[in-house]
This record gives C-alpha cells, sequence and structure tokens, in this order.
C-alpha cells in the first residue's frame, strides 16, 4: 500500500508544470524574439484611447507565453486589455535560463496602443460595472474644437444612463475652467450602448481620464 501511495505523489508530481521563477539568483529574463502588433478594438479608436497595457505572464522553457494577467491598475479599458491578451499570445520568447537550461519564467511586458498626431485624447476609460451587469460601448465620440492647455490631464466623472448618454457630468477636480467647460461640454455629445444589470437595462458610473500633450507621432 505504502509503495502504490508512492507511485501516486509520483505520478501527480511528474504530471505539474514546473514552478515558474523570479528573475534574478541565477535565473536570467525571457527576451522578446517575435511579436505582433496589437490591433485597436473600434470603441478606443473611436474614443482616441491610448496608452500601455501591463501584463503579468509566464514565459515558458518553450518560449511562448502563459498564464497571461492584466494588471488593472494600469489599465486603458474600451476592450484594449483584450486585444493585448491576444496580440501576446502569439509572442514568441526567447525563455530565460537557469544553469543553462531553459526555465519557466515570471515576467511582466507592456502593450502599447498609439494614435499619431493626437493633442488630445483619452488616456483611461473606467466603468463601475455591478455584479451581474455589463459595462456600456462606445459608440460616439466627441471632442472641443480646441484641445486642452498642453501637459493637462482632465478626469470627468459621469453616469451613462439608460439611454446610452453622459449624465451628471462633472470634474474630478473642478476648477472653473474654460478647459474644463469645453471637454464638459463636448462629453454631452458622446454617445454609447447603454449598459446592464441582471439582464436589465441600468445606469453606469464611468471616470474617463483625458490628457493633453504636443503632437504625438509613431
Amino acid at each position: 500500500m505504502k509503495f502504490l501511495w508512492l507511485m501516486f505523489v509520483a505520478m501527480l508530481t511528474w504530471g505539474q508544470s514546473p514552478t515558474p521563477y523570479h528573475i534574478g539568483g541565477g535565473v536570467s529574463p525571457p527576451t522578446v524574439v517575435s511579436k505582433s502588433e496589437p490591433v485597436y478594438s473600434d470603441e478606443a479608436r473611436e474614443a482616441k484611447l491610448q496608452g500601455a497595457v501591463v501584463l503579468h505572464l509566464t514565459v515558458d522553457e518553450d518560449g511562448s507565453a502563459k498564464d497571461i494577467t492584466v494588471d488593472r491598475r494600469l489599465g486603458l479599458g474600451l476592450g484594449l486589455e483584450e486585444r493585448a491578451v491576444d496580440s501576446v499570445r502569439g509572442w514568441k520568447f526567447k525563455p530565460g535560463e537557469k544553469e543553462g537550461k531553459p526555465v519557466p519564467v515570471l515576467a511582466t511586458v507592456e502593450v502599447s496602443f498609439r494614435l499619431t498626431k493626437l493633442k488630445l485624447r483619452l488616456s483611461r476609460a473606467a466603468f463601475d460595472v455591478p455584479q451581474n451587469g455589463t459595462r456600456p460601448k462606445l459608440v460616439r465620440a466627441v471632442y472641443p474644437s480646441s484641445a486642452l492647455t498642453s501637459g493637462r490631464g482632465l478626469t470627468l466623472l459621469f453616469d451613462v444612463d439608460e439611454h446610452g448618454m453622459p449624465d451628471n457630468i462633472r470634474a474630478e477636480k473642478p476648477d472653473g475652467s474654460k478647459d474644463e467647460a469645453d471637454m464638459i461640454a463636448a462629453m454631452r455629445d458622446w454617445r454609447f450602448i447603454p449598459g446592464s444589470k441582471n439582464g436589465v437595462v441600468a445606469r453606469i458610473p464611468a471616470t474617463f481620464l483625458f490628457t493633453a500633450r504636443d503632437v504625438y507621432t509613431e
């Protein structure tokens, strides 16, 4: 009986994937050999959303990416996290090594989403989606005819109502500036497919961060 138990434990151990290593202490980091550029979601392109998605993952001994998770603290929104994960699944790495042999290694990668020649853009789109709920889907984005002051960030809080319209729009840190008034006025013309809760159309709170920079090119 003891012999059979030892055989059973050995079989379980043999079937398990090796525990991934942290970089350092004799473990070399994996490096990217080939990668594909991520594809924008229609919502994110319409919203002029750009920035970077940070992913945590394991690079396996064969150089493939697995166990990919999104760092939600640094998320962008509007489907770009999912597009980043889809892209990295196809990347190929030179695996990390320990004592000259390939080993699974924990890694962090940054996937950038960039649009050209934008002075004013959305940097983050977050929705407070309830349990058993769905987030609103962006249909139309409108920006002021004049850009915000360069170097400025402006966070707007609002609700997407049951008709897909922004309501109760206000600045997180109101200052009464023209930039603030212009962006709030433009936000009133944004349109969404409404979100839901328990299968019923519902009002969903949102937080959008806008930033103004000099013209950005890839």
